[in-house]
């Protein structure tokens, strides 16, 4: 290809160099930790503690 208003050729480079590729592997690695840590800390914060259940059948019990 030629440029229309110049005439220099033109290049094609890649879309995606392999430096590109690397970079992303390595920042998925230091950010996928941190996104399993925060996805468990959300999935216990959801399900009831059983400290909440001994306090529930203590509470039952206790009522005449």
């Amino acid at each position: 290809m030629i440029c229309s208003q110049c005439g220099d050729p033109l290049e094609r480079k890649p879309l995606v160099k392999p430096t590109q590729i690397f970079a992303l592997i390595a920042v998925f690695a230091f950010i996928a930790p941190l996104i399993m840590m925060m996805t468990t800390f959300f999935r216990d914060q959801n399900k009831p503690s059983s400290q909440q259940f001994i306090h529930l059948i203590v509470v039952i019990s206790t009522k005449p």
